[in-house]
């Protein structure tokens, strides 16, 4: 703290004392002065190291819009179709345990093993750069047993497109030149056309946690910066949601700063939900010429491959609703609707509204027992009831 100057009534000085107290506040303001310069020169090293740092020799494209028009339009490309524009950089989102990882050994097979037919999540073509036909994934959370032992599982061919470098308890601090040249060193050296980097906070190295947009834009553009040293063409960064998003659907995105999800072309979006001990997986894309609706994730635990069903999410919370009425008539042949609403989980109206579509599709039949009471029972199992109408049992007569 800078010296205060005296405080008392200029009346009660004597002519030297008040010589004395001009002399001190003089000096005091100039002390005032020459801190308030200091800091000046400090923002201004602080705004030119910034500008430093971004410096980019390379010229921009200048063209009047005559001559921008004049140009023909390119069929959008990609490296995955409808999912990564071409040179783009795609941003993973995910929950905590949601399976990211399982998708990332998707990724490599796809890429890798592109020229035998593989495709991502079984339907999405990768188009590899010929001259860099290598994708390289960096890890940073699993150990290099456990990783080893899940992609010997996904059973990739072509092993020599793939190049795995492991980082868990490693830190590679990438706000470093001499880093960021050797990581580019890297991936040039082994043909890396596709990066993958898991996850981005464990990337970011001492940078904070994601949330400043200034960090959040550095980082990136540090990124950026060592796929154009690299000639490396896509990326896929992985991040996290928040745990939020277990609870609040509208927490599903990127957590941390807006910044992240500005840099991305594409983002991609997994979620995981639970309901009556039932968990599911859903993914969904946006983006820059990039829209996916959200569906059904497949997952085979042998060889953890992924698949996407093509199902409405209303539609299949109606069919679990539906098979977990059918579960309960089947092992409670004749069962009243009070049983029912009393096994499943669920509200009223949705367990009736599921009950009336399995009579309408004739999936369950329905009679009428003692004391008036409907009984259930799954056609299936009991093929020989007699057929109902609109809920009321016919006259097997009729």
């Amino acid at each position: 703290m800078f010296d205060q100057p005296a405080s008392c009534d200029p009346d009660e000085l004597t002519p030297d004392e008040k010589i004395e107290a001009l002399i001190e506040a003089d000096a005091h303001k100039r002390r005032v002065m020459e801190g308030a310069e200091y800091e000046l020169l400090k923002r201004e090293i602080r705004r030119m190291a910034d500008a430093l740092e971004h410096e980019d020799d390379r010229l921009p494209v200048i063209r009047s819009l005559s001559d921008e028009l004049a140009l023909p339009d390119e069929e959008q490309a990609y490296a995955i179709d409808r999912l990564l524009p071409l040179g783009g950089n795609a941003l993973f989102a995910g929950r905590y345990k949601a399976g990211k990882t399982t998708f990332n050994g998707q990724l490599l097979k796809a890429w890798a093993d592109a020229e035998h037919g593989a495709k991502f999540l079984g339907e999405f073509e990768c188009y590899p750069d010929p001259e860099r036909p290598v994708v390289t994934i960096f890890n940073y959370e699993m150990s290099e047993a456990q990783f080893r032992r899940w992609l010997r599982r996904v059973g990739i061919r072509n092993t020599h497109n793939v190049n795995v470098v492991h980082l868990r308890g490693l830190s590679l601090v990438l706000a470093l030149p001499a880093v960021r040249e050797r990581v580019a060193g890297w991936l040039r050296e082994s043909r890396t056309g596709l990066w993958i980097v898991d996850p981005a906070s464990r990337a970011m190295a001492g940078m904070g946690d994601g949330s400043d947009n200034k960090d959040v834009n550095l980082f990136v553009g540090w990124l950026d910066e060592i796929k154009a040293m690299a000639g490396v063409r896509d990326m896929v960064l992985n991040i996290h949601m928040s745990h939020a998003a277990a609870v609040d659907k509208s927490a599903e995105r990127a957590l941390g700063a807006q910044a992240w999800s500005a840099w991305a072309d594409a983002l991609w979006f997994l979620t995981l939900e639970e309901k009556g001990g039932v968990k599911s997986r859903w993914f969904h894309a946006d983006g820059r010429d990039v829209s996916m609706d959200k569906m059904l994730v497949s997952y085979q635990a042998e060889d953890m491959s992924v698949a996407l069903v093509d199902i409405d999410p209303e539609r299949h919370e109606e069919s679990k609703m539906e098979n977990a009425i059918l579960e309960c008539i089947t092992q409670n042949p004749g069962c009243s609707t009070r049983v029912i609403r009393d096994s499943v989980t669920g509200s009223n109206t949705k367990i009736a509204a599921g009950l009336e579509r399995l009579i309408r599709d004739q999936k369950v039949i329905v009679r009428e027992g003692a004391g008036n009471k409907r009984e259930h029972f799954d056609r299936a199992t009991y093929p020989t009831l007699p057929p109902t109408l609109n809920g009321q049992v016919q006259d097997p007569s009729t």
